[in-house]
């Protein structure tokens, strides 16, 4: 197996959080020299030189500083999304069923395919807070229960025989099983004194939570030919690790390089972490300040500017080929698609697609293009944030998979070289 599969694979069973996932990104960044930058210090940057900013732990802005002037050179931008899809335990999560079963009081988050998440090992991870020297500055742990602790019960089929998945009861059902009770087992606080003993802290030194179930079983590359990459999180970490990845092995350029890795797009992107936000645009504001420019300068630099949104496609499914449209067919392992709507909930037109058809052909990279079923509305991406917020020139592309909001979502392994081989060619071009 192609090691660009074997590296993407690592870091999705790395990240089982987007909390998780901004902390790779930010050591894989350090390990490749780029330096740290806080937004409450003055910035002094150079040309030639490597930075990123961490929001929170919940995204993360990378740049690389470009040869030219940056008014005329401008910005090229690569966007993706951490967050995916999941079940998040709520605060005071503990249910006592009747003194027999300890369950977790679960939030859908997003809109993950609820039935794919019955009869699976859970995990549990993401950030805990705890308190600091200063009330204002406690101290965060990203964590992880690095083992199968919980599991969603599904009903036998004798007593569900008709349900369907708009049926689940998000409440009731989707609620965890995490131990059977016993005269052992302490029923108030329990999960609070499961991460006690997990990561050898005091419950009096908790002062909050935001943690995540998320499905134990690894990434498995499956098929006859070991052709397709079975992954949960594909949607969005493939794109987070691909443009990563495209950021760190492409040549200097002119123009200054930017990896952008927002959070809660799957909930509508409207934090201070998402794209509905000022942070990107502050960020390259302040770049341009950082360099001496003046305002002028900075909108000049935006003209001058060109953002992938990458985000991931709908491939024609086998057992569904009507929901497709008849003429734009995207197919697992036939490249990158280029993603089109009349309505512009995907921002791409001709002439921003010229530009990324003319990379794609002069490096003999296979491209695809996608359009709704005329019937279905489909989804959006943060590509519509950007445009509005910074007035730049946003294409919306990604790589096709099946299955996409399934615990487990499905891909070509063969995407995956292709991808990091556009992503690459733009930040050199």
């Amino acid at each position: 197996m192609d090691e660009r599969v074997l590296k993407l694979m690592d870091f999705i069973d790395n990240s089982p959080t987007s909390f998780h996932a901004v902390s790779q990104v930010e050591k894989i960044l350090s390990a490749h020299n780029f330096k740290k930058l806080s937004e409450s210090d003055k910035w002094d940057i150079e040309k030639g030189e490597k930075y990123f900013v961490n929001k929170d732990n919940g995204a993360i802005i990378a740049f690389s500083i470009g040869l030219g002037e940056v008014e005329n050179n401008g910005f090229k931008m690569i966007a993706s999304h951490v967050d995916s899809p999941c079940l998040k335990i709520k605060p005071s999560p503990d249910m006592a069923d009747e003194n027999t079963y300890l369950k977790l009081n679960t939030e859908v988050y997003g809109s993950p395919i609820l039935s794919t998440w019955f009869d699976r090992p859970l995990g549990i991870a993401g950030r805990i807070v705890l308190k600091g020297d200063d009330v204002f500055k406690p101290e965060v742990r990203i964590v992880n229960i690095d083992r199968a602790v919980s599991i969603i019960p599904n009903l036998a089929i004798h007593f569900t025989r008709e349900k369907n998945q708009n049926e689940i009861d998000k409440q009731k059902e989707l609620t965890a099983l995490l131990a059977i009770i016993n005269d052992s087992l302490e029923q108030d606080n329990s999960l609070i004194s499961l991460l006690e003993s997990e990561f050898n802290i005091s419950r009096f030194d908790i002062l909050d939570f935001e943690l995540s179930l998320y499905d134990y079983s690894k990434s498995e590359v499956v098929g006859a030919n070991e052709e397709f990459l079975s992954a949960g999180r594909l949607d969005d970490l493939w794109m987070v690790q691909s443009s990563l990845t495209g950021l760190l092995n492409s040549k200097d350029s002119e123009s200054t390089k930017v990896g952008v890795f927002l959070n809660h797009e799957e909930i509508g992107s409207k934090t201070n972490e998402g794209a509905d936000s000022v942070f990107l645009k502050t960020i390259l504001k302040r770049i341009c300040i950082g360099l001496s420019k003046n305002e002028e300068d900075f909108y000049r630099a935006l003209e001058n500017s060109f953002m992938i949104s990458a985000d991931l496609a709908h491939g024609v499914h086998p057992n569904y080929k009507e929901i497709s449209d008849p003429t734009n067919r995207p197919v697992l392992g036939s490249g990158v698609v280029l993603k089109y709507s009349s309505n512009k909930r995907y921002l791409t037109d001709s002439y921003t697609s010229a530009i990324i058809i003319g990379l794609c052909e002069n490096n003999n990279i296979p491209y695809q293009k996608f359009v709704n079923n005329s019937n279905l509305r489909g989804g959006s991406t943060m590509g519509t944030f950007f445009s509005s917020h910074l007035a730049v020139r946003v294409l919306d592309l990604g790589s096709p998979i099946l299955s996409m909001h399934s615990i487990k979502e499905l891909a070509s392994a063969n995407d995956v070289i292709q991808t990091e081989e556009l992503f690459r060619v733009f930040y050199e071009a």
